[in-house]
């Protein structure tokens, strides 16, 4: 319930053009899942990323869409001033 709720806010911030809303919003999404190549659960599984199966591919694929949108966005000068900030968690 929560990832359909998460995504459906991420759609409508993009319906918007709200690429910053929805870049923080994917990584909701993101937090949730590990770095590991365990199986996504049914729940999980994404329909905007049908190739991801495991927890790596889908946090690596939300996490490319995250920088997409939030360079879309503008918000590059937060990157610029602190770019290992939208990496600590890969770190």
């Amino acid at each position: 319930m929560y990832i359909r709720y998460v995504n459906k806010l991420c759609d409508l911030h993009l319906e918007c053009d709200n690429f910053t809303e929805a870049a923080y919003t994917l990584q909701l999404h993101s937090q949730l899942l590990d770095w590991s190549d365990e199986p996504l659960p049914p729940l999980l599984l994404s329909t905007r990323f049908p190739h991801a199966s495991t927890h790596r591919h889908l946090k690596e694929a939300l996490y490319k869409l995250t920088i997409d949108y939030f360079d879309k966005g503008k918000v590059r000068h937060q990157v610029k001033r602190n770019p290992l900030s939208l990496c600590q968690p890969i770190i």
